[in-house]
């Protein structure tokens, strides 16, 4: 998927779903130019943040998750099902200057996120909606784009 210049990056993730036909409307389209699939309601995940790849979901996924909530797998699953149908690979690049936090980072990043008087929803190093929230409350006051995408960058800058 490719996002429009000027998106707003607070429509983004799981619990914001739309229409297809309101995600066209909004400027969300396939790499191909073709027509997005229409299997209901949707959502924009940015697993990678705002630098990397971007996927529009539906209901498949959380069924997915039933068996493993990583995002990572639910992906991978899917994607593989979408090439065993003949779809293409993913087109973006993913942002590979990233890593991911680690277990006390996070910690660290709540609680500073918190500090900062961004609300995480408490400290316990689980990247939740709350602490995208919070992440994307300090990206907006920092002048970044508000993915809500939990970086090492952002840690840094939190310190």
């Amino acid at each position: 998927m490719r996002l429009p210049d000027g998106f707003d990056y607070g429509e983004t993730g799981e619990r914001v779903k739309r229409t297809v036909a309101d995600w066209q409307a909004l400027g969300v389209a396939p790499w191909d130019g073709g027509t997005l699939p229409d299997d209901g309601l949707a959502s924009v995940l940015l697993p990678g943040g705002a630098k990397g790849a971007v996927f529009l979901i539906f209901s498949n996924f959380h069924v997915i998750e039933t068996y493993n909530t990583a995002d990572a797998y639910v992906i991978a699953v899917g994607h593989l099902a979408d090439r065993i149908k003949g779809g293409a690979p993913v087109q973006a690049a993913w942002p590979r200057e990233y890593r991911a936090l680690t277990l006390p980072e996070r910690i660290e990043m709540q609680d500073r996120l918190g500090g900062a008087g961004f609300d995480p929803g408490g400290v316990d190093g689980k990247i939740g909606p709350l602490t995208v929230a919070a992440v994307r409350a300090f990206q907006r006051s920092v002048g970044l784009v508000p993915d809500g995408y939990p970086s090492t960058d952002i840690l840094t800058r939190l310190r």
